[in-house]
């Protein structure tokens, strides 16, 4: 690639994709394989919307940003979900049941 930036967005883009293979594996030793279902296609097709709409401008380097804007905006969310401990309830729930 040429110039930083284009550094930054490679770099990005392995973190992000080296951050999602944990929860990937353990979602399917889990077999909550709806959730990864979920998550899997939300970042496939943020990558997809993302490079197909700037592929034009910036060629093979859109794909760096869309891998980096899927997961930016919600992919590494849905993949840190992943990771929940089943049945464990959490916040306000957890508080109120608590209390019975």
């Amino acid at each position: 690639p040429v110039g930083v930036m284009n550094y930054w967005l490679a770099g990005g883009a392995i973190v992000w994709l080296s951050v999602a293979r944990l929860p990937m594996i353990v979602a399917g030793a889990r077999l909550t394989l709806r959730q990864l279902n979920v998550a899997g296609s939300f970042e496939l097709f943020g990558k997809w919307i993302v490079t197909l709409i700037l592929f034009p401008r910036f060629e093979f380097i859109a794909l760096l940003i869309g891998i980096n804007a899927a997961h930016i905006f919600g992919g590494w969310y849905l993949y840190y979900q992943l990771l929940a401990i089943p049945g464990r309830q959490q916040g306000k729930v957890a508080a109120a049941t608590k209390e019975m």
